[in-house]
């Protein structure tokens, strides 16, 4: 599929840039460091990067040896929030099986079921533009996106979550009720913020039923990962004595007032952080603006539609503590992105 064959052209450039900058190190991907690890009790094949604080993918590291995990500080690292790490179970896990035990191979692996899931997230949305009966090619409008590029250079689970979650829309555009399912089962215990598509469609046949109208996909399918989130939260809860959502709460602030500040701060560009700001703050503004444009008139499916104007509320409250840190705000928006495409690869050719 050229959609696919584009998109690990892409990754490839994006790899070998990295490893060349990383000391031909695989597990620089990981960005080890910090108070939180213990060098002289880390597995062997993990290097420590001097002068970093780590970052998210530690604790994808570290689950990935023992998914299952109730002690705070094993391997010479300590989870910050167990179970806010720990509700974001399955990407670790599938690394975890497929490691059968070799803890040097984990992490290749993780960098390695993170390009599968590329693979799966172009393939998905390439089916999904074929739906709309656009070229696959338009496939490639999902994974180019800057926020898995960051998310694939520090082993984070935003693809395999999206990379899941696409295939279950797909699979809900085909009718394949059992499928779509279990897909989006497999992305809410991935990413928890997409339980945010399962909700959505909570509130299409809410509405579908007040309005009398046929329903267009099973309760069941919105029900189960509904039922799954709250269960494994219950087993985060009771291991940790708090679940995943409370620990990893965020402070809500008022509507768009820190990607306001943001870009009042980044018109200056005065430093190439400022001037990189200011180019994703026009992005974002670009995004938004087409979607806002096409949203009316896309055939993209009501719950869908629901589920972008929700994710853009909960972008729209994020505080200081994800716009201010560096560009890893464009991770955390990789949702809003992905619900962005789909809406566009549905509305109109102007918009698109």
């Amino acid at each position: 599929m050229a959609a696919v064959l584009v998109v690990l052209a892409a990754y490839g450039v994006a790899f070998m840039a990295l490893m060349r900058q990383r000391q031909q190190d695989i597990s620089w991907f990981v960005v080890a460091g910090g108070s939180g690890v213990d060098p002289a009790r880390i597995p062997a094949g993990l290097s420590i990067i001097p002068g970093v604080e780590g970052y998210d993918g530690l604790s994808f590291y570290r689950l990935a040896l023992d998914p299952f995990t109730r002690k705070a500080t094993d391997f010479g690292i300590t989870l910050d929030t167990p179970p806010y790490r720990q509700q974001r179970i399955l990407y670790p896990l599938i690394v975890h099986v497929l490691s059968l035990g070799r803890v040097e191979w984990v992490p290749t692996l993780l960098v390695i079921v993170n390009l599968i899931a590329v693979v799966c997230l172009t393939a998905g949305a390439a089916t999904i533009a074929a739906q709309y009966g656009l070229s696959p090619l338009w496939g490639v409008l999902v994974p180019i996106y800057p926020g898995f590029f960051l998310a694939f250079s520090r082993d984070t689970s935003e693809i395999v979550a999206w990379a899941f979650a696409i295939l279950a829309i797909r699979a809900f555009g085909v009718r394949q009720w059992g499928s779509a399912t279990a897909l989006l089962c497999a992305a809410v215990l991935s990413r928890e913020t997409t339980l945010i598509l399962a909700a959505a469609m909570a509130a299409a046949y809410a509405w579908q039923l007040m309005s009398r109208r046929q329903r267009s996909f099973p309760a069941i399918a919105f029900l189960l990962p509904l039922a799954v989130y709250a269960g494994w939260q219950l087993v985060l809860r009771t291991w940790w004595g708090t679940s995943g959502l409370e620990a990893g709460a965020l402070e809500a602030t008022v509507p768009f007032s820190e990607y306001a500040r943001l870009f009042i701060e980044s018109t200056a560009r005065r430093t190439v952080l400022m001037r990189v700001h200011f180019a994703e703050c026009v992005y974002w503004a670009v995004v938004v603006l087409a979607v806002t444009l096409g949203i009316v008139r896309t055939s993209t499916a009501v719950q869908w539609r629901v589920a972008w104007l929700a994710f853009l509320g909960l972008a729209s409250v994020l505080g200081r503590d994800v716009w201010g840190e560096q560009v890893s705000f464009m991770r955390v928006l990789s949702d809003l992105y992905v619900l962005s495409a789909i809406v566009l690869l549905g509305a109109p050719a102007a918009a698109r």
